[in-house]
C-alpha cells in the first residue's frame, strides 16, 4: 500500500481521539543549527475542524488493525473498515517531511492494539526516540499510552513525549466490562497513577536539583498527561444507578432500551429523571416511529430499528418523528 493510501485511513482514523490538549510544552527550539523543530513556552497553538482533526499536529495513528473489540469503536477487530499499518520509519519520515513544509508543530500519535500492548507500545516509542535523537525533532510529541504496556516501557514514552495520555474509555467498570470487556478499569487507573507519579516525582526531583551544582534530570512528559471518556452513561437500569452515574460529572444519562421495546418501567424512570435532575437525559425509543414517537419530558430521544428499516426510508421517517415531536 502506498504511504499516500495509508496516510487517508490512519488520518481519518485518529479523528476520533479527541485528547490531543497540546499547551503546556516546555520551550525548546532549534535556532542553534543542529535539529528541527520548536516549541513554544505557552505551548503549541492550534485550531480543531468540525469533525475534532487538530490541524496544526500531524493526528495519526500507527495502525489501526486492532485485537479488541471494543463495542465503541470503529476500528473494533469485527468492524468492517479499510486497515492500514506504518512503520516506525514512515511515521518519522511524515512528521518530518510535514514539519518542513510548515503544515504542522508536532505529532499525536495514537494506535490499534496489534499483538499486545507491550508490542505496540514499544513501535509507538520508537518512533518519538527516532525524531529526538537520529533528527533531533524539537517540536511537539504526544503520544497515546497503552494501559497494558510495561513501566519500563511508559517511563521511556515520557522521556521523549511532551504529553501522554490514556483512555478513562467509560465512567464505570460495569459499562467497560460490558462494551469493552478485553479491557480492565482497574488497569487503566493503574497506569495512569503511574503516569501521575513519575511526572510528580520527576518534578520535584528537577526542583531539587536546581537548589544544587547537581545536573537535573531529563524532563518526564513536562505537558502532563490528559485522558478521554464517552460523555454519558447508561442505560441506566434503577433510579440508584441513575444517581450514582449523576455523580461522574457526565454530560448525559441514557434510559430506556438498546433494542428492542421500550418498557413503561425506563419510561417513567426517564421522565422522574427530566423532571428532577440538571444533567440531561436521553430515552432511548428504538421502536419510536411518527405515531408513538415521545421523549417523556427528557432532553433527547435516541430512535433506532424503527427508522433504519422504515419502508418509506429513514430520511422520511425522522422528518415524521420530528413533526409529532413539535406537536408535543
Amino acid at each position: 500500500m502506498e504511504l499516500t493510501d495509508k496516510l487517508a485511513i490512519l488520518a481519518d482514523a485518529a479523528k476520533y481521539d479527541a485528547s490531543c490538549a497540546s499547551s503546556g510544552a516546555g520551550r525548546r527550539d532549534s535556532r542553534g543549527g543542529k535539529g528541527v523543530g520548536s516549541t513554544e513556552g505557552m505551548g503549541i497553538c492550534h485550531s480543531y475542524t468540525p469533525d475534532g482533526r487538530c490541524v496544526s499536529l500531524l493526528k495519526i495513528l500507527l495502525t489501526n488493525f486492532c485485537i479488541y473489540d471494543c463495542a465503541y469503536c470503529v476500528n473494533r477487530a469485527s468492524s468492517n473498515v479499510r486497515r492500514a499499518r506504518f512503520t516506525a520509519a514512515e511515521v518519522v519520515k511524515l512528521t518530518l517531511d510535514f514539519y518542513k513544509r510548515n503544515y504542522i508543530e508536532g505529532l499525536f500519535l495514537s494506535s490499534g492494539i496489534i499483538r499486545n500492548g507491550d508490542y505496540t507500545m514499544e513501535q509507538m516509542v520508537e518512533v518519538a526516540r527516532s525524531l529526538r535523537e537520529d533528527h533531533h525533532f524539537a517540536g511537539y510529541i504526544h503520544l497515546k499510552t497503552i494501559p497494558e504496556a510495561s513501566p519500563e516501557l511508559l517511563e521511556k514514552a515520557g522521556r521523549y513525549a511532551d504529553r501522554l495520555s490514556i483512555n478513562v474509555e467509560l465512567p464505570t467498570a460495569e459499562g467497560l466490562a460490558r462494551l469493552a470487556p478485553e479491557k480492565r478499569a482497574d488497569g487503566i487507573r493503574d497506569a495512569m497513577g503511574e503516569l501521575r507519579w513519575r511526572i510528580d516525582e520527576n518534578t520535584e526531583a528537577r526542583r531539587a536539583a536546581k537548589a544544587t551544582p547537581r545536573r537535573r534530570p531529563p524532563r518526564f512528559a513536562p505537558a502532563g498527561q490528559s485522558t478521554q471518556m464517552i460523555v454519558g452513561a447508561g442505560p441506566a437500569a434503577s433510579r440508584h444507578d441513575a444517581m450514582g452515574l449523576g455523580e461522574l460529572d457526565i454530560d448525559y444519562v441514557l434510559f430506556g432500551a438498546l433494542e428492542g421495546a421500550l418498557s413503561a418501567e425506563g419510561r417513567d424512570m426517564a421522565s422522574w429523571w427530566a423532571q428532577t435532575m440538571e444533567v440531561p437525559a436521553v430515552l432511548s425509543d428504538p421502536q419510536a416511529d411518527g405515531e408513538t414517537a415521545d421523549p417523556a419530558g427528557c432532553e433527547f430521544l435516541a430512535v433506532g430499528e424503527s427508522v433504519w428499516k422504515a419502508p418509506q426510508g429513514a430520511a422520511i421517517a425522522l422528518s415524521e418523528i420530528a413533526q409529532r415531536l413539535e406537536t408535543l
